[in-house]
């Protein structure tokens, strides 16, 4: 699961953040790209359980993501839920 948040820290600071997203995977080369918009304190949470395209292009193999931002204020976080109920996460750098 990724989430996507964006977070002002000051009232100046309040507008939308554009995020260029590319997932790529690890079979090969090839990568999915997606752009969302986000508003001041919008937040985009990506499940493959409910995004069947993203789903279907790692095919149950890993992945991982880039995200280029307009907004310095766009914060991230990944979490991988296991089968034992391990969870792990980092977040976004």
């Amino acid at each position: 699961m990724l989430i996507f948040q964006n977070s002002p820290t000051h009232q100046g600071a309040f507008r939308d953040a554009r995020i260029h997203l590319q997932l790529f995977r690890e079979a090969d080369e090839a990568y999915l790209e997606r752009t969302v918009v986000l508003p001041s304190y919008g937040r985009l949470t990506i499940d493959l359980e409910a995004d069947q395209a993203w789903a279907e292009f790692l095919q149950g193999q890993s992945g991982w993501v880039t995200a280029k931002a307009d907004n310095p204020y766009v914060i991230g976080w990944y979490f991988d839920f296991g089968t034992t109920g391990a969870v792990a996460g980092d977040h976004s750098f």
